[in-house]
Order: C-alpha cells, then sequence, then structure tokens
C-alpha cells in the first residue's frame, strides 16, 4: 500500500491506511509529536511516528475494522510540551467493509423494499417459490377481515421503488435523446 502525503478523502473499513503529514510549524526533528483524531458513527485515533520533519500515521486494518460505513470528521494536533495546536482538519469517508458484509448488509432501503414488493408480487401471481396464486385481497374468517394491499398499489409502489433504486444507483430517467434545433432555411 502506498503512503500518502495528506490525509485520505477515503478509505474502506477494514484496511490499513497510512499517511504522512509535513508541517514546517511542527516538524517532528524539533520535538513535535502530532496526533490524528476521527469522529463520527465510530471513533479512531492515532498518534504519528516522528521521520524526520515528518509525522507518519498508521491506521491499522483491526482498528479500521470496526469504524461504521459513513461521513466522519478529522484533526490533526501538534503537541510540544504543555503546547498543543490544531494544524488541520476536514471530512472524509469510510466507505463499508465488503470482506466482512452479509447478504443485504449495504442494500440501501429503497433496495430493500423493492426487493420486499417484488417478492409480493410475485407471491399474489403465484410465481413466487413454492407458492400458488394468492389474488384475494380481502377476506375474513370467524369476524376476523383481511385486508392486503391492492395489487395496483403495490405496481405504483414498485415503480416509486425502483425509480429510487435506480437513480441511487447513477441511472436517470427512461432512455437519453440528444435534440439538436436548427434554423431552417425557407
Amino acid at each position: 500500500m502506498a503512503t500518502e502525503t495528506e490525509v485520505p478523502e477515503s478509505f474502506a473499513a477494514g484496511t490499513t491506511v497510512k499517511f504522512t503529514i509535513t508541517d514546517p510549524d511542527h516538524p517532528a526533528d524539533d520535538g513535535w509529536g502530532m496526533n490524528f483524531v476521527l469522529a463520527g458513527a465510530g471513533v479512531l485515533s492515532s498518534t504519528g511516528q516522528a521521520t524526520a520533519k515528518s509525522h507518519a500515521f498508521t491506521l491499522a486494518a483491526t482498528a479500521t475494522a470496526e469504524l461504521p460505513a459513513g461521513s466522519y470528521r478529522w484533526a490533526l494536533t501538534a503537541t510540544k510540551g504543555e503546547e498543543v495546536e490544531e494544524v488541520d482538519d476536514g471530512r472524509l469517508t469510510v466507505k463499508p467493509n465488503l470482506a466482512a458484509a452479509g447478504a443485504g448488509d449495504l442494500q440501501s432501503s429503497n433496495e430493500k423494499l423493492l426487493a420486499a414488493i417484488d417478492a409480493m408480487i410475485a407471491k399474489r401471481m403465484g410465481t413466487g417459490t413454492g407458492s400458488l396464486p394468492q389474488d384475494i385481497e380481502a377476506y375474513s374468517i370467524d369476524g376476523v377481515t383481511v385486508t392486503k394491499v391492492p395489487l395496483e398499489q403495490l405496481q405504483k409502489s414498485r415503480v416509486v421503488y425502483a425509480y429510487a433504486v435506480n437513480r441511487e444507483r447513477g441511472g436517470g430517467i427512461g432512455r437519453q435523446h440528444r435534440i439538436a434545433f436548427t434554423r431552417g432555411d425557407s
């Protein structure tokens, strides 16, 4: 893994992250130490190792594995004796640890709802696994009434969630056509 020369903009949880900070106002060979703190859905801190004038940071894979995916704030502080100065701060993104993900863990709520709607429609149509058509939308037995979501409403909901999933994945609406208007001479 290459060592970055600044705090990375993103990294995947469960990976080793290395970066080196060189700050002329807080050189390691002048007795300055440097600390890195990451805070968001999880927290992580690291102390830089002095290397000539720079501070080298290594975030171990075991430490980053504990971080939930999401947006985080980070800060670098320099210390020398009793003196503490903020050097820099920013935001970064921790991407999910794909190696530790279970089935469905990384699906958005829209993807989960779309799958559930598809399963309900398939069951209603009798195309679900080992199912007979269940097209009855309401029934009563011994005074207990059960009303299912109408198939028409499920189909409308499916369109809404399919559109949302398509947008999450970077898609647009339908096919795109390029149209050019030109002025014709008559």
